[in-house]
């Protein structure tokens, strides 16, 4: 358990998954997901509309840190040539979906599409969220808007079947419910991620020179090193949360006995709480 617990960054990899559902109106694509993080226990939902290339889609994908993603089957569509036909042509196909996953290295599996339209989630829902989440009171509004949400909570009724999580009871009362929005964060692609070099290569190991996340991390813990690629794949817009990280982060370079005690003492000693 010990082992377990005290994971190193190699092994500590995140499970993601997202879920998405699309509907056409005349030359805009309506994208409807829902998204589950099982180490941080998050489920986000959220709906935009997006182009035929789909690049609000790319935005969220990143932003999220997607590493498997599940679709209706009938959605995928890897002939590009099948987006010059007309919208009502297209039968409800993402011609460029399967190239956009693919291009983040996402997992991609394809469901029945009665896994999406066969039941109301909110009873599994309810069972699986905080009582009280410091984005309780969120759910009521979530709640009204489910006839503008409507296809993201099933695709969260996709993840629950998919997962199985409301057959586990120890996930029982342990989840977040918040709302995704592209207008939060700096919106990046896979062209900017790789030219940045934000992150690192997947699949390659962590080299402290290779990307910006290798300069930076000096995480002591997994769930640290979580956090800090989730903040470069979301850089922040709204200047009052920037500068409330920003006293965060000058409290502890001025204060170098506070920092080494964190770091040195108490931190070493924190196992990856989440994955308990």
């Amino acid at each position: 358990m010990e082992d377990y617990l005290f994971l190193s960054e190699s092994e500590s990899e995140d499970s993601t998954l997202l879920s998405i559902f699309a509907k056409f109106s005349n030359d805009e694509c309506v994208i409807s997901l829902a998204f589950c993080h099982l180490e941080d226990h998050r489920f986000i939902i959220g709906q935009f509309v997006d182009s035929s290339l789909l690049p609000n889609l790319e935005t969220a994908i990143l932003q999220l840190g997607v590493k498997e993603c599940i679709v209706p089957s009938g959605l995928l569509n890897a002939d590009a040539n099948t987006s010059k036909l007309k919208n009502s042509d297209r039968s409800g196909h993402l011609p460029y979906l399967q190239m956009v996953l693919e291009r983040s290295s996402v997992l991609i599996t394809e469901l029945d599409k009665t896994e999406y339209f066969s039941s109301d989630p909110s009873d599994e829902l309810n069972m699986l969220l905080k009582h009280n989440s410091a984005t309780s009171a969120d759910i009521p509004n979530l709640f009204q808007a489910k006839s503008e949400l409507a296809e993201s909570f099933l695709c969260l009724g996709a993840i629950f079947k998919f997962l199985r999580l409301q057959s586990n009871e120890a996930l029982a009362h342990t989840f977040t419910l918040s709302r995704f929005s592209l207008d939060n964060h700096v919106r990046l692609d896979s062209a900017a991620l790789n030219a940045l070099h934000l992150l690192p290569a997947a699949g390659e190991s962590v080299n402290k020179y290779d990307s910006v996340y290798g300069v930076l991390n000096h995480c002591r813990t997994p769930q640290g090193q979580r956090l800090l690629t989730q903040w470069l794949r979301q850089p922040l817009t709204d200047v009052a949360k920037i500068n409330e990280r920003l006293d965060l982060v000058e409290a502890f370079v001025e204060d170098s006995s506070l920092r080494h005690t964190f770091h040195e003492t108490f931190l070493r000693r924190v196992p990856d709480l989440p994955r308990l």
